[in-house]
């Protein structure tokens, strides 16, 4: 089936009597282009009432003076003054007629507008001037992130408000830019008030402070005490929408202080010799939806925080996982230190000192100080240089000097001579205990020298085995698995999952 276009899909809206609808669908079409003709007639046809048609229709002539219906229907609704008539009773707004591209711009005399743009070309009006004379540009195609739009109302302070207008502002230093969108509100009993959204300060509605407060480099004088400052630095309004009560200056950059005391957050705008502060306090997202009716938005953040507590949920039973993990890693280590493996040797050796004979070291000795001979602790068969080898050498001691300083090595049969290290103090006496893994089948020797300070007499005690389990891999795999489910579990957050 063929996609029907923007147009179509209006216009069949409007040829069901859904007018609502084809409004919308039409604006967003003039959006897009102002000039649209038939977009226009049609914006005409659907109008809510008389004066709003008028504005459609004078912008059909602008288009095509030639257009002969639009001129009969202008004239049998009397000509420009039903474009332009006053309807500023009651809160209902005026509709007014750009001075650039003749389009419709909806204002509200009754709550102070003194400025006003253009949806249509992005002109910025001033609204005291009696030709609407243009101050400024912007692109009508530009909005606000989050969905506040000017018309829309919300209730803070037990008062309800209209949104007036949008501004989006850029601040910058010598090192990054920023931006933050402002709303501009206006109560029924008439007082402005500015909600401000930023990506790190969050949700604030401010009022304009009376009289405007001393602001020095220090802060900000209020009633109540000094505001300190936080930030401060240039800025400047780059899009907008809707109108204002306050002429915004364009072409200025503007100084932004903001400063905050308590809970109460303040912020001052200075351009040239003109200073306006407002304060006033956050406001929790959820509370703002609610204020502006948005039962949507409310359902949207329930939703957002049901997959968050899901995902902490899940993250949680993880890091569990990997807790219970590590404890079987854990039980691993133990399991396998438990593992004798097969005795494939034994022995013991006595060793008398005889220093007639003093034995010339392998280069890879750790001893400095004369050597006494050296003595063989028995030969290894391998049958499967693949199998892990594990070497205990004891001898007993009673702790007292002189000590036992031995090293053992293992000849290879190639005569390679690899140094399985020196004997340490234990409990009950000296004892070496070293894996090896050998690099040839066949018979190897192994070999001890005692350096001189040795005890003159001393029993060595010789234990080769083959086949244990090696605890190492297990205590690796628990190290992981802890610190990742610490990393889980921190991701998952603190506190309570309901």
């Amino acid at each position: 089936m063929m996609e029907l276009s923007p147009l179509d899909r209006a216009l069949r809206a409007a040829r069901r009597g859904h007018n609502v609808a084809a409004r919308t669908l039409l604006d967003d079409i003039l959006a897009a282009d102002p000039a649209h003709e038939e977009a226009l007639l049609w914006r005409a046809r659907v109008a809510e009432d008389d004066a709003e048609r008028a504005g459609f229709l004078q912008r059909v002539l602008a288009v095509n003076p030639q257009n002969a219906w639009a001129a009969q229907q202008l004239a049998a609704s009397g000509g420009a003054e039903a474009a332009s008539g006053a309807r500023g009773q009651d809160g209902v707004p005026d509709t007014l007629t750009c001075s650039n591209c003749g389009g419709s711009v909806e204002v509200h005399p009754e709550r102070g507008s003194k400025a006003a743009m253009c949806t249509y070309c992005g002109s910025v009006l001033d609204l005291g001037t009696t030709q609407l004379d243009v101050i400024g540009q912007m692109n009508p195609k530009v909005g606000p992130k989050h969905p506040i739009k000017p018309g829309d109302e919300a209730t803070f302070f037990g008062e309800n408000h209209l949104v007036m207008g949008w501004m989006r502002y850029k601040g910058w230093d010598s090192e990054d830019s920023w931006h933050w969108d402002e709303w501009q509100l206006v109560s029924d009993s008439g007082v402005p008030r500015y909600l401000s959204h930023s990506s790190d300060e969050g949700w604030t509605i401010q009022t304009p402070i009376r009289p405007t407060p001393e602001v020095s480099r220090s802060g900000i004088k209020l009633k109540e005490g000094k505001a300190g400052i936080k930030e401060s630095g240039p800025a400047k309004i780059t899009a907008m929408q809707g109108e204002f009560t306050f002429r915004p200056r364009l072409d200025k950059t503007l100084k932004v202080i903001e400063a905050s005391r308590g809970d109460q957050h303040y912020s001052a705008e200075l351009t040239g010799d003109e200073l306006e502060v407002v304060g006033g306090p956050r406001v929790p997202e959820r509370e703002l939806w609610a204020a502006f009716g948005r039962e949507d938005k409310l359902r949207e953040m329930d939703a957002r925080a049901e997959r968050a507590r899901k995902r902490r949920k899940a993250l949680r039973s993880a890091a569990l996982l990997c807790f219970l993990a590590a404890g079987a890693y854990f039980m691993g280590i133990g399991w396998a230190s438990s593992k004798d493996g097969s005795t494939v040797s034994s022995g013991t050796t006595e060793f008398v000192s005889d220093l007639s004979d003093v034995p010339v070291l392998p280069s890879r000795s750790e001893f400095t100080a004369e050597r006494r001979d050296s003595l063989s602790l028995g030969t290894v068969e391998v049958v499967d240089a693949s199998e892990v080898y594990e070497v205990v050498v004891a001898t007993p001691h009673d702790g007292l000097y002189p000590y036992p300083a031995a090293e053992v090595y293992i000849e290879e049969p190639d005569g390679d001579v690899v140094n399985l290290g020196r004997l340490t103090n234990r409990s009950d006496g000296y004892e070496l205990k070293r894996a090896f893994r050998p690099n040839a089948v066949g018979s190897h020797t192994l070999l001890m020298f005692v350096e001189e300070r040795s005890p003159d007499r001393l029993t060595f005690t010789t234990t080769v085995r083959t086949g244990m389990w090696d605890p190492g891999p297990f205590a690796v795999a628990c190290g992981l698995a802890v610190l990742l489910g610490l990393v889980l579990f921190l991701a998952g957050g603190f506190g309570r999952i309901d």
